[in-house]
């Protein structure tokens, strides 16, 4: 009693402080579990903003309470302990582990009045907890939603937000949340009141307090529970596995530490309980920042599904390994779950080593897809000049090795991708410039043997073997026209051939010639022989000279005359048509050898001439 009188009057003398919000809590989760008559298992929170008390009461999921009862507990619980308060108040309450607090009221010490704007006869009604905003209720005003905002920033969920209840609390009545009550008048302790009768509720209020804590006389039962609950927890911790089991063991943790709590100072079991909740805060410490480190882990293994992932990618990965990492090795050695946090430490260390690997290797394949890339721009510019085969050969050799490059990148790597698609366009490139290779080869083999038989062809022409150099020429002609157009030796082989093909038509012509003169030979010497020499001749490329022989012309004029006198026509006749046939075959020579005719008498008169007719 004395204890509490001190603790009540120590509030009342220096007002609200940070520091003090915590013992506020404490004092009134523990009143309002003794007022409420359903015994509603209520969690107390209290921050400070600009001057403004703002007190959070959560219940678990799941469970309907009375808004006005615990309201009106709260008030009067807060009239008890701080009969002075001169700040303006806001009262809340949330379901556990969520963010939005669905019902709120807010009270001024200075008038009465309700702050926000509510009818008279209705409590604020936020938000159900299990069905969304309530389908009475009218839109929130701006204060409301400012109030809510306040709430939302000034008490964040926790992780574990769970409360942890004994069997007998579950039995509760269900009462729906969106039932109204009367707004009742406001409370004697929010009026002006005079010092006597602030010390005279401060008083009765303490002594009514102090003894119905529990623990308060007697033996102590629930420390035994909640010493009971600590040491199994600390069992399990020895054996734990996965995450659910820290959750559990989280759980009893946070219930023992909740049901120590409500051990009063003044108790003969206060120090006992001191000690274990310091115990159960270290050990519940370790299961946080264990599952906090789980959390992280799964998280990140999650973010490195489906690789390949890029640099930037594994770099975020890493970074949540090393948070990970950094949140087990901030458990203490003294936390019963140090050795499962030591055993996750080397996992997430090894994990965190092969991220390494992989961020190494993703920077590898990305310079050496550049490198590729660089030499595949720089191998397509040498190609827009590249004349000899040489130059293609280099080329091809340098396809080869970009191509190469491209297939030592690693897979698993963003780049492989990329990497097969550009190894598919350098192979068609390389492709290209073997066909351009052989095209060259080609081209420069025929203008290797066209030089060749140039050479062939003159020298048959200095030996007027015209035969054997029409045929050169010939061929010398063909391997030039074998060249393609735009490769390297063309334009040589273009010069070459003005000096071939006029030499090809030089040389077939002056074979035929010779062809000529030739055939006009053997005709002549076989028209003009006979028992009697018929003609004498001479052939040249201007001229076929033929000069009758006296003999002949001799025994011509022998018949004629012969014939003459002996009147025989016949004769006459025969002769006549034998000198026709004569001229026929000379003019018939020179015809076909198109090579004039000259005839002459054995004397050299010029008997006549005869022009070739011409053959086509």
């Amino acid at each position: 009693m004395i204890q509490t009188r001190t603790r009540q009057e120590t509030l009342k003398r220096d007002g609200l402080k940070q520091e003090n919000l915590k013992v506020i809590a404490r004092l009134l989760q523990e009143r309002l579990h003794l007022e409420l008559p359903q015994r509603l298992p209520v969690r107390i929170q209290c921050a400070l903003h600009h001057g403004q008390l703002l007190v959070l009461a959560e219940h678990r999921p799941g469970v309907s309470a009375q808004v006005g009862e615990i309201f009106d507990a709260l008030t009067q619980a807060i009239a008890a302990l701080i009969p002075d308060l001169a700040e303006d108040l806001k009262l809340y309450l949330r379901v556990a582990g969520h963010e939005r607090p669905y019902a709120f009221e807010a009270l001024r010490s200075t008038s009465g009045e309700p702050a926000a704007e509510t009818t008279p006869d209705e409590d604020t009604a936020l938000e159900s907890p299990n069905e969304g905003p309530l389908a009475d209720g009218s839109d929130e005003s701006e204060d409301e939603e400012k109030a809510i905002a306040l709430a939302v920033s000034a008490f964040p969920p926790n992780p574990f937000d769970e409360l942890a209840l004994d069997p007998q609390d579950l039995e509760q009545i269900a009462v729906n949340p969106k039932q109204k009550r009367a707004r009742k008048p406001a409370p004697p302790w929010l009026l002006p009141l005079s010092a006597t009768i602030a010390t005279a509720l401060v008083a009765g209020g303490s002594a009514f307090y102090a003894l119905s804590r529990p623990c308060a006389i007697g033996r102590c039962e629930l420390i035994d529970k909640a010493e009971q609950l600590s040491q199994v927890s600390a069992a399990e911790l020895q054996a734990v596995e996965y995450k659910h089991q820290l959750l559990d063991i989280h759980e009893k943790l946070d219930k023992a530490t909740t049901m120590l709590g409500r051990i009063p100072s003044w108790s003969g079991a206060s120090d006992r309980a001191a000690t274990l909740i310091r115990s159960n805060c270290v050990q519940l410490d370790g299961i946080t920042e264990v599952v906090a480190a789980l959390d992280r882990g799964l998280a990140t293994a999650e973010r490195a599904k489906n690789p390949p992932h890029s640099v930037e990618i594994w770099q975020e990965v890493a970074a949540g390994w090393d948070e990970a990492i950094a949140q087990l090795e901030a458990v203490s050695p003294d936390s019963p779950v140090y050795p499962f946090a030591r055993e996750k430490l080397q996992e997430y260390r090894q994990n965190r080593t092969a991220i390494d690997r992989r961020i190494d290797n993703e920077r590898q394949a990305q310079a050496q897809l550049q490198s590729a890339q660089s030499a595949g721009q720089v191998i397509k510019a040498r190609q827009g000049v590249a004349q000899t085969t040489e130059s293609w050969e280099r080329i091809i050799a340098s396809w080869d090795e970009a191509i190469a490059q491209l297939e030592r990148i690693p897979d698993g790597t963003t780049a492989v991708r990329q990497a097969r698609q550009l190894t598919a366009a350098y192979q068609a490139e390389a492709t290209r410039a073997r066909d351009r290779l052989y095209e060259e080869q080609l081209a420069q083999n025929a203008y290797d043997r066209a030089v060749l038989e140039v050479d062939r062809a003159e020298g048959f022409q200095q030996q007027n073997q015209w035969t054997l150099a029409v045929e050169a020429w010939t061929n010398a002609n063909t391997y030039l026209e074998q060249i393609p157009l735009g490769t390297y030796p063309y334009a040589k082989a273009a010069k070459l051939g003005k000096t071939v093909k006029p030499a090809l038509a030089d040389a077939r012509e002056i074979l035929a010639q010779a062809i000529a003169r030739q055939d006009a030979d053997a005709a002549l010497k076989k028209t003009c022989s006979g028992s009697v020499n018929v003609c004498a001749y001479s052939v040249s490329d201007r001229v076929l000279r033929v000069q009758l022989q006296p003999d002949y012309l001799s025994e011509v004029r022998k018949t004629a005359t012969t014939a003459d006198r002996t009147g025989n026509p016949k004769v006459r006749a025969d002769l006549t048509e034998h000198v026709q046939t004569l001229q026929n075959a000379l003019e018939t020579i020179s015809d076909n050898t198109q090579i004039p005719l000259e005839l002459y008498d054995p004397y050299g008169a010029l008997l006549g001439r005869h022009t070739p007719r011409s053959t086509n």
